[in-house]
């Protein structure tokens, strides 16, 4: 494989790494160990790296679309679930 072949499937993997499904990632190792870059030990324990890797970054995309959604929100003044809680416990607390 020459390195512009290798280059552009590397950048490719971190592209698609947030995506990578488990047939994506035994599809990828399987076709590495086809054309003899791995052994079919080498494919499968890349394939579960591959998707320990999707999972990890995943989460933690998801944290970050969390944290920042909360902050745009706030700063629109939109209230929150909690925000709402807190108003209907003291409108309850000022009834009494």
């Amino acid at each position: 494989m020459d390195m512009s072949t290798w280059l552009k499937r590397s950048t490719l993997m971190g592209l698609g790494l947030l995506s990578l499904t488990k047939k994506k990632a035994t599809e990828l190792a399987n076709d590495l160990s086809k054309n003899g870059s791995l052994s079919e030990k080498e494919g499968k324990k890349l394939a579960q790296e591959l998707l320990k890797e999707s999972r990890k970054h995943t989460a933690l995309f998801e944290k970050l679309v969390r944290r920042e959604l909360g902050k745009a929100l706030s700063a629109a003044g939109v209230a929150t679930k909690n925000d709402l809680q807190k108003l209907k416990k003291e409108m309850r607390r000022r009834r009494k």
